[in-house]
């Protein structure tokens, strides 16, 4: 749902990387659910690029590229902005 609420929007968008260590088969049949707001992250690239520790991990990234929001922070951004809850 966010993800297609973020499809034109000017502001962000959403980019749901799936990986952590899993099977990369098993991470492209998750990425197919998502659809175009997913990646796969066999080789943990963004994992180690983002510094992510945990799966699920949720991060707020601005324009210039720094995390703004993480985790619990992130999700209530989520829910104050676009009224989308977990």
């Amino acid at each position: 749902m966010l993800g297609n609420t973020s499809q034109n929007h000017p502001d962000f968008g959403v980019l749901v990387i799936v990986g952590g260590g899993r099977d990369a088969d098993e991470n492209d049949k998750k990425v197919a659910e998502f659809g175009r707001v997913a990646v796969a992250d066999n080789q943990n690239t963004y994992g180690e690029a983002l510094r992510i520790r945990k799966y699920p991990s949720f991060m707020i990234v601005s324009t210039a590229r720094k995390i703004v929001h993480e985790d619990q922070a992130a999700i209530k951004w989520m829910d104050e902005s676009f009224g989308f809850s977990l």
